[in-house]
């Protein structure tokens, strides 16, 4: 005998009246559903649901995709005509972490985000150009962190000898 009901098929097989056999079908398969800020792409969540729970949980505040996630590798590339699962993007890093302390000689970090807030020892900068070039007239070490989503947290140091 096969039921429908509502779009799920099961097939029950009677050995005895007292004995009931279930097949799992498609409508038992898990399903990835990731939840995410819609305004920055940043993963809230991400779940293993059957369907009947894939269509109808909500987070607050959420958008949802079906499709696998890494909350820590990964966003929602808000950006696309459709939004999309990618990893992370990363800053390369300084063309040198040593330079000489003579205000002349630069160290270049290309590639950031615009606008984009750099701190330097502690103190915030906003860099607009998508590039920063540090020079420095005193030796010493100057930690240089940036903590902008969707890049991943990014911290140097540079020497001037």
């Amino acid at each position: 005998m096969i039921d429908t009901i509502v779009g799920i098929t099961r097939k029950t097989l009677y050995e005895t009246p007292s004995e009931l056999l279930y097949e799992t079908g498609p409508v038992h398969q898990k399903i990835p559903v990731v939840h995410y800020d819609p305004a920055t792409g940043r993963i809230a969540q991400v779940a293993q649901l059957g369907q009947v729970e894939a269509d109808f949980l909500k987070v607050p505040g959420c958008a949802a995709l079906r499709m696998p996630a890494n909350p820590q590798r990964d966003w929602v590339n808000i950006t696309l005509a459709e939004p999309a699962v990618e990893p992370r993007p990363t800053l390369t890093g300084f063309d040198r972490t040593t330079i000489a302390a003579d205000g002349m000689e630069k160290a270049s970090l290309n590639g950031l985000p615009v606008p984009c807030a750099v701190t330097i020892d502690g103190i915030v900068h906003t860099v607009t150009t998508g590039e920063l070039a540090i020079s420095a007239a005193y030796l010493g070490e100057y930690r240089i962190e940036i903590d902008h989503f969707p890049y991943f947290p990014f911290t140097e140091t540079v020497t001037c000898t």
